[in-house]
């Protein structure tokens, strides 16, 4: 398996997983929209401040990881974010996710990023991901607590 950066011919490929993870997720009560995502993603392959990798097994995206950094608000460190990280499913019981986010470290410290952040707010497996943050080497910070607004 390779993690490496994502191109643009393998921008389909992404939001499909993408929008699977989205369908699994507590996510999946907002709409989804294909074309947005595809866009973002496109920017982020492009951009400085983007950040999209893709983990690959024979010639197949199994899983990716997108994200970015950019300026805190309130001065002028670095912070990198992530908007996804996403494994199919049959590689889910294996490096695939840990090489990823370590990946997304790289990439951040590449970046000159002064802080590197990590959520998971899909509800998928929580107890399992949090276990997988902290080993790679992040501490926990707060909470996310979510209402709808409708």
């Amino acid at each position: 398996m390779i993690i490496r950066q994502a191109k643009k011919e393998d921008v389909q490929v992404i939001e499909k997983l993408g929008q699977s993870m989205h369908q699994e997720s507590q996510q999946r009560q907002y709409n989804y929209d294909s074309l947005k995502v595809q866009l973002q993603i496109h920017k982020l392959i492009e951009y400085d401040y983007g950040i999209a990798l893709v983990a690959e097994q024979d010639n197949k995206i199994v899983g990716g990881f997108l994200g970015g950094v950019f300026q805190h608000y309130y001065g002028n460190d670095i912070q990198a974010f992530d908007y996804a990280l996403f494994v199919d499913p049959s590689y889910r019981n294996t490096l695939t996710g840990y090489r990823l986010i370590k990946a997304y470290i790289d990439e951040a410290k590449k970046k000159q990023a002064d802080e590197i952040m990590l959520a998971n707010s899909t509800g998928v497996d929580q107890e399992v991901v949090a276990k997988l943050i902290q080993k790679a080497g992040f501490e926990k910070q707060g909470y996310v607590f979510t209402m709808r607004g409708k």
